[in-house]
């Protein structure tokens, strides 16, 4: 809450007065300013006593080398997670380009990689009156850690600070990649992105007798995996190529409620895939939305008109689509007191 609330302060006193200080544009004198304003501006004795801890903090090696490992690793990481919101993107190229944020991760964990990057830190510690870096304080190993195999092992303590700091990079971005390739290799996301594959495999005529033996396996009883085999083979021959599953759903929607009938398997497979979107962004913009819909002043709203207005909102290039002189007509026409209605409020021209 400190950290918000002054922000948006220090924000507009910029706009208004300018920067505090002239410094380089780095991420630490912005960080290191923000906290000299809220030295000058706050009069509370706590509050300023707490901003000034942090900012003894910050005059640290250990701040600083962290504050710049956390740029590297958002760089990669900002990126994905941007293009990971996007709702049409799809299963398939949500894994793709997380394999392309791990694989640029990867290549920055190395010894070389590190070496470019501790001389940077370092010369750029110097330029911003930084403290050298220094080895932390030993602490004893607990106890319950001690025992190794039936004997006691010796408790290990990096020689240098840059040895201890190069295990600190190492962690970070081991943990960075760790966690993205988790999130991509859940069970429940293999299943998606095979069912996904399936249906472009089957539309671009390549194999897909693995995919095919996988989703009906997990199915169970859903699909017959001869009758899917044959509806997938009508497919190519009814809609256009598609190289994106988003694509093929709306050629589906364009066919004639007898052509659907006749892929009646691979419409099943296509309605299941919406109800596992490929990201939580979807989900995540509801909540947004019931946030900026029912606010205090709105605390009485019922259910049915709150359910209403979020649908509204939520699909909202569907809205724009509806003309109002349609909506304000059937209005009027679809009252069962339509004479009244309509004396009332008349047709829209």
């Amino acid at each position: 809450m400190l950290w918000a609330g002054t922000q948006a302060k220090y924000a507009f006193s910029v706009q208004r007065d300018g920067p505090c200080v002239p410094r380089q544009f780095t991420v630490f004198y912005r960080v290191l300013d923000l906290w000299i304003w809220c030295l000058e501006e706050y009069k509370d004795t706590e509050t300023k006593a707490r901003v000034q801890g942090v900012a003894s903090q910050m005059q640290k090696f250990e701040f600083f080398f962290g504050l710049s490992l956390v740029a590297v690793v958002l760089a990669n990481a900002d990126s994905l997670s941007t293009t990971l919101q996007k709702r049409e993107l799809s299963a398939c190229e949500s894994q793709r380009i997380a394999s392309m944020t791990v694989n640029a991760l990867r290549s920055i964990r190395s010894d070389d990689s590190f070496k470019m990057f501790w001389a940077k830190v370092l010369r750029e510690s110097k330029q911003n009156d930084v403290g050298a870096p220094v080895l932390p304080r030993r602490r004893s190993t607990p106890k319950k850690l001690e025992e190794c195999y039936g004997g006691v092992a010796a408790p290990e303590y990096p020689s240098t600070p840059h040895a201890y700091f190069r295990q600190i990079y190492y962690q970070a971005l081991d943990l960075a990649v760790t966690s993205i390739t988790d999130r991509f290799e859940q069970p429940d996301f293999k299943i998606y992105s095979h069912c996904e594959q399936l249906l472009l495999l089957a539309m671009s005529g390549a194999d897909y007798q693995t995919e095919l033996t996988t989703v009906v396996q997990f199915f169970n009883e859903d699909f017959t995996e001869e009758m899917l085999k044959a509806h997938l083979q009508l497919l190519k021959g009814s809609v256009s190529s598609c190289q994106m599953i988003s694509e093929l759903v709306k050629e589906c929607q364009q066919l004639h409620p007898g052509q659907r009938d006749l892929m009646s398997e691979v419409i099943k497979l296509i309605k299941l895939l919406p109800t596992a979107p490929a990201t939580n962004a979807t989900s995540e913009r509801s909540f947004s939305t019931l946030r900026r819909i029912k606010t205090y002043l709105r605390s009485t709203m019922k259910q049915t008109r709150l359910n209403h207005l979020m649908i509204a909102d939520v699909y909202n290039e569907k809205m724009d689509a509806i003309g109002l002189q349609k909506v304000a007509n059937e209005f009027v026409q679809g009252h069962h007191n339509r004479m009244a209605r309509m004396a009332l409020f008349a047709l829209f021209k």
